[in-house]
């Protein structure tokens, strides 16, 4: 499959496509604030890095569940380009996935002598008691649900308007760089060319699989090198 469409997955317009982002990112929001809620009311904010994975788990679950039930009536995992593509793609993007992330590690070394980014590692990191919620918070949950979110919804409506393929990379990628929040002008670039990159393998395989490599390359590059700093 190279990125070829059938019938059952025609886009939404430009205007349901918006409005379908949008109502996967509140069911998101939605689906942390409640569980974060639950946890004050049942245990207080006693411990962060159960409240930070097990709401990301809930968003990503709720964010989930709300795409599957706009898509209902297509076929929602080839909309969303959760399908196969040739092992050669796999490796491409295992690859680009290593030199992005060695990239910016080194750069962030260079510049502050700590190749990790921001606090979330930390924060993820302090889930000792689960290791299970760190592997699902971090490598599965946070990258499906938002490359279902930019390279699949996101990109499948933008893509089927006048911006065309190399448009929908570069606004997918500035919204996704504005969605990750970074902390620093390092972080903004890594966000950035992480989101050309995983627009770029989307359209090049037709499916995000590859991007998805990247992405859990990426959580486990960051993760490795905050552990790794913090014992020093």
């Amino acid at each position: 499959m190279n990125g070829q469409e059938n019938g059952s997955t025609v886009a939404l317009s430009l205007g349901h496509t918006a409005l379908a982002s949008l109502a996967v990112i509140v069911a998101a929001i939605g689906g942390m604030l409640m569980t974060w809620l639950c946890l004050d009311w049942s245990i207080g904010y006693t411990d962060r890095s159960l409240y930070f994975t097990l709401g990301t788990l809930a968003g990503a679950t709720t964010g989930g569940g709300a795409m599957a039930l706009i898509l209902r009536r297509r076929d929602p995992l080839s909309y969303l380009g959760l399908t196969t593509t040739q092992p050669r793609m796999l490796v491409l993007g295992a690859l680009a996935g290593l030199g992005l992330a060695a990239l910016f590690g080194l750069a962030r070394w260079l510049v502050s002598g700590n190749p990790a980014a921001g606090d979330w590692t930390a924060t993820y990191l302090a889930t000792a008691h689960s290791p299970v919620l760190l592997v699902l918070a971090a490598f599965v949950a946070i990258p499906l649900l938002e490359e279902c979110l930019f390279r699949g919804l996101l990109h499948r409506g933008l893509a089927a308007t006048r911006l065309g393929a190399n448009g929908t990379i570069c606004v997918t990628a500035l919204l996704f760089m504005i969605i990750q929040s970074p902390e620093d002008l390092i972080g903004a670039f890594q966000s950035l060319a992480l989101g050309v990159l995983l627009g770029v393998l989307r359209v090049r395989a037709g499916t995000i699989v590859p991007g998805l490599i990247v992405r859990v390359i990426d959580g486990v590059f960051a993760v490795s090198a905050a552990a790794a700093f913090a014992a020093t």
